[in-house]
């Protein structure tokens, strides 16, 4: 069976790179090759049919990660605590948000996705 990766969002790994090293500074003995492209937001699976897979969603620990260090930043204390209830909220919203189409349809079974529904 098929299965499409829908990706929620991309960023240039670059920009996070950047924003570590603006935060934390570089280290001018340590060689680190920085890796080219891009990297999601957030993914989900949809089918064959068109729907979306069941506890499919993830949000991307690294991006989370990255805006942790501008709020509320590495002086603050646990402030990288919070990625599991964030990454439940995510999933959360998303069957909400199916939960919605659902009801909205009248049906048992949601519709397949669309581009407008994506």
């Amino acid at each position: 069976m098929w299965r499409h990766t829908v990706y929620l969002g991309v960023y240039k790994l670059e920009a996070t790179y950047e924003a570590l090293g603006r935060v934390f500074g570089e280290d001018p003995d340590t060689y680190d090759k920085r890796p080219d492209g891009e990297s999601a937001c957030a993914g989900l699976l949809i089918d064959h049919d068109g729907r979306l897979v069941s506890d499919s969603a993830v949000l991307s620990s690294a991006l989370w990660a990255a805006g942790r260090i501008r709020n509320p930043g590495p002086s603050a204390p646990r402030w990288m605590d919070g990625f599991q209830e964030a990454s439940e909220e995510f999933a959360d919203a998303v069957d909400a948000f199916e939960g919605a189409r659902r009801g909205a349809s009248g049906e048992e079974q949601v519709r397949p996705h669309d581009s407008n529904s994506l």
